[in-house]
């Protein structure tokens, strides 16, 4: 069986021309070899995507963690010793809450 490069029809072997499109059978590339680059132009974007995936992966996950350490500073705020009494207070805190001397 002969298949036309141009639609993929399948052909008698002794066909010159695609009884489905009309191509000549004798000229030009085969199906196998416009499969093959087909095939081969599919990896080599799949591949280009998952690099530029991986590239913005590692982006996201930058921005990803300067606000997971933001989000942490106001959920979770740094413990500092109050300058005046030395209690602990938090790096959020204006005034100490024993002492009450401002921060700052």
């Amino acid at each position: 069986m002969a298949y036309c490069y141009q639609c993929g029809h399948q052909n008698s072997e002794d066909a010159l021309y695609c009884n489905k499109c009309g191509v000549s059978l004798t000229s030009g590339r085969s199906f196998e070899d416009n499969v093959r680059e087909f095939a081969d132009n599919v990896v080599k974007v799949g591949k280009e995507a998952g690099e530029k995936a991986a590239e913005l992966g590692k982006k996201v996950a930058v921005e990803a963690k300067a606000f997971a350490d933001e989000v942490a500073k106001k959920v979770a705020p740094k413990p500092l010793d109050c300058p005046k009494c030395q209690t602990k207070i938090y790096e959020t805190d204006v005034f100490c809450w024993k002492c009450g001397d401002k921060r700052g």
